[in-house]
């Protein structure tokens, strides 16, 4: 269903600390000091995820080439080994079945 045990009993989303933090208005100092606080660490988390994942793309994109296969060139197909061990070891099966012609392009990144 995509909702949370908590969203399908009470029809409503729980507040956290973080989205209590901005308008928050207790004469209670500790608690809203707490939430603050809790709003702090969150965004230092984004800002720290988000980095890594500017680090992991441009890592990925320095390997990254394009390839594009005509009608008649000879492709290798990668197996998917976790499917295929019959009781063998790992090490001993193969990686890539072919070479394979194309016969047709379906589509940008699809082909027959």
């Amino acid at each position: 269903m995509g909702l949370s045990p908590f969203e399908i009993v009470t029809t409503q989303q729980p507040l956290t600390p973080s989205s209590l933090a901005t308008g928050y208005k207790d004469p209670s100092p500790p608690t809203y000091k707490f939430s603050k606080d809790w709003n702090d660490h969150v965004g230092v988390a984004r800002a720290y995820l988000d980095k890594a994942s500017k680090k992991m793309k441009k890592w990925t994109d320095m390997k990254w080439c394009p390839r594009e296969f005509q009608v008649g060139d000879l492709v290798l197909v990668k197996l998917y080994t976790h499917t295929r061990l019959d009781g063998r070891h790992q090490g001993l099966l193969r990686w890539y079945e072919g070479p394979f012609p194309v016969f047709k392009k379906l589509g940008h990144k699809a082909i027959k």
